[in-house]
């Protein structure tokens, strides 16, 4: 399970680091290409080098959808910490006296609720971000 938890976090590491390289690709090379005193500037082979990076942002962004690919990967570690915590409290739940049971375990499953719930509104912005982005797309 620790394993899957390090894989998600790598894969929302990655789709993090190709949105934004695809963002930077798109936009500020997009804006270089529009204008008409660096295109006299640069080689003709060069410009179209350039856009051809701009091409491939572009396609890659449609195509493999990296931002929710991360959000997706977000979720899945949410939720695999989740379950890891509620797993550790019934180990926890095992290993103490019934008497001490109670008071650990209510002050522990309260702490796993509310780190699951911090964790889960830190991913909602992203989620209504998409979201109203979405609805906004032509």
């Amino acid at each position: 399970m620790r394993q899957e938890l390090h894989r998600q976090a790598r894969i929302e590491r990655v789709g993090r680091g190709v949105v934004y390289v695809a963002s930077i690709a798109e936009y500020v090379v997009g804006i270089l290409l529009a204008t008409s005193f660096i295109q006299q500037i640069l080689p003709a082979h060069l410009t179209a080098l350039v856009g051809l990076l701009v091409l491939t942002a572009a396609l890659v962004r449609r195509q493999f959808h990296p931002e929710e690919t991360t959000c997706q990967a977000s979720r899945s570690r949410t939720r695999i910490i989740a379950a890891l915590r509620d797993g550790e409290d019934h180990l926890a739940e095992l290993n103490c006296a019934v008497a001490q049971a109670r008071e650990y375990l209510a002050l522990a499953r309260k702490i796993s609720q509310d780190l699951t719930l911090i964790q889960a509104a830190a991913i909602e912005p992203i989620s209504r971000w998409r979201i109203v982005n979405a609805e906004q797309a032509p």
